[in-house]
């Protein structure tokens, strides 16, 4: 699975962009458009069945604990301070 959009789903998006255009030049593609984002919600609606159930999902966060040095002048990570010298 990627992030990256799909040739489909970009050729998808470029027709409807096409359609709200054609609507501008002529009402008519108004029937056209609704049909595509009739048939869109479709795919949507079918996509969003085939998903499992809230009970498949699951979610687990392990958190590492990292030890720091005893020593209390140690520089630890993600922590700066002043020395002083002399």
């Amino acid at each position: 699975m990627t992030l990256v959009p799909q040739p489909r789903l970009l050729i998808a998006l470029l027709l409807g962009a096409i359609l709200v255009l054609l609507i501008l030049a002529h009402p008519v593609f108004l029937v056209v458009f609704l049909g595509y984002y009739a048939v869109l919600l479709g795919l949507a609606l079918a996509d969003a069945s085939r998903l499992p159930k809230t009970s498949g999902f699951m979610a687990s966060r392990v958190l590492a604990l990292v030890e720091h040095p005893a020593d209390d002048q140690a520089e630890r990570p993600g922590e700066r301070g002043l020395s002083e010298t002399g």
